[in-house]
């Protein structure tokens, strides 16, 4: 074919041939460019399978605009040969520069490895957001630019969402050496089999070999699904740590144990926090688990624990420590497992644990930190004082584990461990009780709440964190207890005003200051205001947590992940954390694998109310409604007069069609609830979509976007429970409405 023109490409070279395909190197006449052709070889020509998968390929790259994805230009057909035009890459396969430096006896260096590992994520990061998988993620279908961008090719095994899977006659579809276990043994495949092969990569790059080999196809076959990576010696000593984490959380056997994301994936290869190069120092992380409390009458846990935060808080103004958050060093309380299991499933090399023994004024605090890695002691403190030298003492642990760990603190971080943002020990003593009361959330401890900070009040007189702290228990007397009362809103704002009259930059009012937005339909101002509260404090959880979700409503699918990711990353063990990236996953349209998510999440908490609440939302929206009855009829159980159950027995007799049952649960409750949240609002526009009453569906729905939920694509035509409404011509206009402001939203 060298030499022919077909269609308006002159044929130049051909630069490979493979199951797939030929290719060819050809100037495009029309405008002057050169490109690559890729022709269906002759012999399948003629087969429908592999006429549609050429079909799929071109679908599949058409779909993508990404700079680490070989561009499609055009699709064609001429003389009987189909064929794509694609973007010319001059710099030849990373297969092939590989070849080139083992021939001179060398290898990628370390820094090129991670270089194209991070392209290689950010092509099928975006591929998997556009619902495509690639399936034979390889050296050899990555491109090389001359300027070393790599270029992920070859989609001739894509699987689109929405289409069948194709596989060759009598073989499973990819190449067996990357293939990930559930591929090989011809299962149904997600984006986590891309992450396996990744792996594949990564550790090809750096070793110049294969994790699993064998002499032939079924000794290969056996090492994938049965055997450990083939690490060498020289693979431990020489390759850096948090490459060998990437690769081994990459090869993980198990799809659940392995990435879920090749966002994750980035964020682990850019080490955290900060772009380090590679090859700089690991970045020390640590876990401080709840200090136990030895007290003679076992009834000072609240001062064991509020120790603990402390410390945490104290350690959480270093940047260059990874600490993991309160909640989840909470959730270890009493747990049997040993620390270095501890460390290994937190993701951190120490561990802090210690007791306290308080009697009267009376304290005697002991204190070790381990490293979990190795299981070894590397020091052990005893403080005694009294109350009032509570921060004295909670100072020294704090140090201590700087001087332990030979971290350097700036002047700003020396500052932060020295503050005493309550200074009365008295008065901080009634604050870590208050909180406690409020993370109970019932009427009872809510008002303990309000009791102990006024008290606390009465001692110190004004105080950002105890003013934060009505404000959020104010809050969460409207939130959670009645909604029917306004004025529990009007008296958080008031607190909100006194905690920024005392601190303008605190991430605690900022944190306020965006549910309050969210609650009044400003979704723009709650975002500007957590987006402030985690600028001032990296580390500040609740900032993070609803900076995932109302990205999410607002449709900005990678913000949300970004933001859950770090969220995961500093605070693992709570459910709920695990559960927003399930709804991230849902709210762009992959149920899959956002019901992935929200199962994991059920497991760390089953028989949680919120928990099953969660799970058959989840389960409805995947289009499994016996499954998400199930999940209904255990909330009905466990909490009979909860509003979130009357909204599930709404749902339940929807998804029936009983139209009659269904409508006993519309009630004023309902309204209220929905009134001032979005997301309950939409989902009370579900339950009257399905039973056929689509002018209160279209009431509710309109009043969740005029709120701020304004994910656009979810909304008209992702989300199933809304299909009874996409014929309607107010659905439509609402569309548009939505897109505008999605479009405009600016924060």
């Amino acid at each position: 074919m060298i030499g022919q023109t077909i269609s308006h490409y002159r044929i130049l070279e051909k630069l490979g041939e493979g199951g797939m395909g030929v290719v060819y190197k050809a100037e495009d006449l029309k405008l002057k460019r050169v490109v690559a052709l890729k022709f269906l070889p002759a012999s399948v020509s003629g087969s429908p399978d592999e006429l549609a998968r050429f079909q799929q390929e071109a679908e599949a790259i058409s779909a993508l605009n990404h700079p680490n994805i070989a561009t499609i230009f055009d699709i064609d057909e001429a003389g009987g040969k189909r064929f794509l035009a694609l973007e010319y890459i001059a710099g030849g396969t990373l297969k092939a520069k590989m070849r080139t430096l083992a021939a001179e006896g060398k290898r990628l260096p370390e820094a090129d490895v991670t270089s194209y590992a991070l392209q290689i994520c950010e092509g099928l990061a975006h591929a998997h957001r556009s619902q495509i998988v690639h399936r034979d993620i390889k050296c050899d279908n990555v491109m090389l630019t001359a300027d070393g961008v790599a270029k992920i090719t070859d989609f001739g095994l894509a699987k689109l969402r929405g289409t069948s899977q194709l596989t060759k006659t009598g073989s499973t579809v990819g190449t067996l050496a990357y293939m990930a276990p559930e591929q090989m043994q011809g299962e149904e495949v997600d984006a986590r089999a891309d992450l396996f092969s990744l792996g594949v990569v990564i550790f090809e790059l750096l070793t110049g070999k294969m994790p699993f080999r064998g002499e032939h196809e079924a000794a290969i076959m056996y090492s994938v699904l049965h055997e450990e990576p083939q690490r060498t010696e020289q693979f431990r000593t020489d390759v850096p740590a948090f490459l060998q984490n990437v690769i081994a959380k990459a090869l993980q056997k198990d799809p659940l144990a392995r990435y879920q994301s090749a966002s994750e994936i980035l964020s682990d290869l850019r080490c955290g926090k900060a772009d380090a190069p590679l090859g700089a120092p690991e970045q020390k992380s640590i876990v401080v688990l709840p200090f136990g409390d030895m007290s003679p009458g076992k009834d000072n846990e609240y001062f064991s624990d509020g120790l603990t935060e402390e410390i945490i808080s104290d350690l959480s103004n270093i940047r260059s420590l990874k600490v993991i958050s309160r909640t989840s060093a909470m959730r270890l309380k009493g747990s049997s497992k040993d620390v270095r299991a501890i460390a290994q499933e937190l993701g951190v090399r120490y561990v802090l644990e210690g007791s306290v023994r308080k009697s009267g004024q009376s304290l005697r605090i002991t204190a070790q930190l381990i490293d979990g890695r190795a299981d070894a002691t590397l020091w052990t403190e005893k403080y005694s004082g009294t109350l009032d030298d509570v921060f004295e003492i909670q100072e020294k642990v704090s140090r201590a584990i700087v001087g332990a760990l030979k971290v350097v603190l700036s002047t700003d971080e020396e500052r932060r461990i020295e503050e005493r943002p309550i200074t009365n020990a008295q008065a901080h003593d009634l604050y870590l009780r208050a909180r406690k009361a409020l993370q109970r959330g019932e009427p009872e401890a809510l008002a303990q709440s309000l009791a102990l900070l006024n008290e606390g009040l009465a001692l110190v007189g004004p105080n950002e964190l105890l003013y934060a702290a009505l404000g959020q228990t104010y809050f969460a007397f409207f939130r959670w207890i009645n909604k029917a009362d306004e004025s529990y809103i009007r008296q958080a704002h008031e607190y909100l005003i006194k905690t920024f009259a005392m601190n303008p930059s605190s991430p605690h009012g900022f944190v306020l200051q965006g549910l309050l937005h969210c609650t009044e339909g400003d979704i723009a101002g709650a975002i500007g205001s957590m987006k402030r509260a985690v600028a001032i404090d990296p580390t500040n959880t609740e900032g993070l947590f609803w900076l995932g979700i109302y990205s999410t409503w607002v449709g900005r699918f990678e913000d949300a992940m970004r933001y859950a990711e770090r969220l995961c990353g500093i605070d693992p063990l709570l459910p709920i954390n695990t559960v927003i990236r399930g709804v991230t996953y849902i709210y762009h349209g992959d149920f899959a694998q956002g019901l992935t998510w929200l199962m994991r999440g059920y497991e760390m908490d089953p028989g949680s109310p919120l928990s099953e609440w969660t799970v058959a939302i989840g389960l409805a929206w995947s289009r499994d409604p016996q499954r998400a009855i199930v999940h209904i009829d255990a909330l009905a159980r466990l909490a009979p007069n909860w509003v979130y159950t009357h909204h599930a027995l709404f749902l339940k007799h929807a998804l029936r069609g009983e139209k009659e049952l269904a409508l006993g649960y519309d009630t004023p409750e309902l309204a209220l609830e929905a009134k001032h949240d979005m997301h309950f609002s939409l989902h009370v526009a579900h339950c009257y979509a399905l039973i056929g009453e689509k002018a209160k569906a279209l009431d509710f729905l309109e009043h969740a976007v005029k709120m701020g939920m304004l994910n656009h694509p979810f909304l008209s035509r992702i989300d199933p429970l809304l299909e009874p409404l996409r014929g309607e011509p107010r659905f439509q206009a609402l569309m548009i409405e939505a897109k505008q402001r999605m479009e405009q939203l600016s924060v």
